[in-house]
């Protein structure tokens, strides 16, 4: 029994039939470094995309066989993570008394009018991310036209801007 939840640790059939994400992440000189983020420290490589998953998949299981051995403990995948709509908030009298202020203004219980604000800037700082998203992609495709328009470039025009470029 599991000391620390009061529960029995599962076997490793269990562990081993999660359905764990898995990243692949291309590398510069070539090939995939790919790694189970939910699974500190387990990561390998492959030359090719199905390389790579072979690796992790070989690497995975031997993560959870080596941590069920040692009885360390076994985290599930992030894709079970529940959540119970519940959480505890502390905060400062003056900003506890002005929040339930404006939520009896609007007529609302202050439970719901966090829950909008949190909506409100959530969706905001969404729209943020996805803008900060689509400029850095127009700017790697902008300088990927550049290194296009570099490469088609005849040797000979290259040659003669390297020579009028000035040294520093």
């Amino acid at each position: 029994m599991n000391s620390a939840k009061g529960t029995e640790r599962k076997p490793l059939s269990y562990y081993l039939s999660l359905d764990y994400p898995i990243t692949f992440y291309p590398e510069e000189v070539g090939g995939f470094t790919v790694m189970v983020k939910d699974l500190p420290g387990c990561m390998s490589q492959g030359e090719t995309l199905e390389e790579a998953y072979e690796m992790i998949a070989e690497a995975k299981e031997l993560w959870l066989e080596v941590a069920h051995e040692y009885g360390d403990p076994i985290p599930l995948p992030h894709t079970m993570a529940t959540y119970s709509g519940k959480t505890m908030l502390r905060m400062p009298k003056y900003l506890h008394q002005r929040l339930a202020e404006n939520a009896k203004k609007e007529g609302v219980s202050l439970n719901q009018y966090l829950v909008c604000l949190l909506s409100e800037r959530n969706t905001i700082k969404t729209i943020e991310n996805a803008e900060e998203f689509l400029a850095d992609e127009e700017r790697q495709s902008a300088s990927e036209k550049e290194l296009v328009y570099s490469a088609a470039e005849s040797p000979a025009t290259y040659a003669e801007s390297s020579k009028e470029a000035p040294v520093s």
